[in-house]
């Protein structure tokens, strides 16, 4: 069986390729947003902006709503590692409306995540605390994590 090359060893992911070739845009968005996974979780943040963002416009184009709200989803998370917290908010409140529109509860928690760390990095402690109550009631695991990151910035002890 051959070897799968991803994006962080230089190579376009399978799933990309294929999709390319076949014309599917439903698979070549994916592939892009796994593309686009990787070099975030390899640190890549410009090369993930680049990969999702052409996804979120391929899924946009084709009527890709779940895709969609995950491209949003994974734009947020960057702009949080970028330290870009007004470009979170803003992200994570158009992934709080597409979970919802696509009636998706994990994602809505998932948006106010995005939300609460980005009210958090902008020092809005009044935001945050009109978004944990929400975010509790939709999965308490998730404030945990917001709580342990809030807990980390030393302007907020």
């Amino acid at each position: 069986m051959a070897c799968i090359r991803t994006a962080s060893s230089g190579h376009e992911g399978l799933a990309l390729a294929i999709g390319r070739q076949l014309g599917d845009a439903w698979i070549t968005a994916r592939g892009l947003l796994s593309e686009g996974m990787i070099a975030h979780r390899t640190g890549d943040l410009a090369r993930a902006e680049s990969l999702i963002e052409e996804s979120l416009r391929l899924s946009q184009s084709n009527g890709l709503s779940v895709t969609e709200y995950y491209n949003v989803m994974s734009l947020g998370l960057v702009a949080l590692e970028r330290g870009d917290h007004i470009r979170a908010g803003e992200l994570g409140a158009a992934c709080l409306e597409l979970a919802k529109r696509i009636g998706h509860a994990r994602g809505s928690a998932n948006a106010l995540y995005v939300l609460a760390r980005a009210a958090v990095g902008r020092g809005d402690h009044l935001e945050y605390n009109e978004i944990a109550p929400e975010l509790a009631a939709l999965n308490p695991a998730n404030v945990r994590d917001a709580l342990a990151w809030y807990a980390t910035k030393s302007d907020f002890r």
